[in-house]
């Protein structure tokens, strides 16, 4: 076993490979994390778009 893993650490293609897959996963996490904000800060937005538009409509009313 310990044979095996020492040809593993000083395969640079392996560890090439793993670097790969480790920075990609890293990456695909962050941008998961990203995509989740994003779309949180689009419903605010839309949120408030309802807000002004119900302001606009009751300062309509009012006049």
């Amino acid at each position: 076993m310990s044979d095996i893993v020492d040809k593993l650490k000083n395969d640079p293609e392996f560890i090439k490979r793993v670097a790969e897959s480790v920075s990609q996963n890293i990456v695909i996490s962050y941008i998961n994390q990203l995509n989740e904000k994003m779309n949180t800060v689009i419903r605010d937005v839309e949120e408030i778009r309802k807000g002004e538009e119900r302001d606009n409509k009751i300062e309509q009313l009012a006049r």
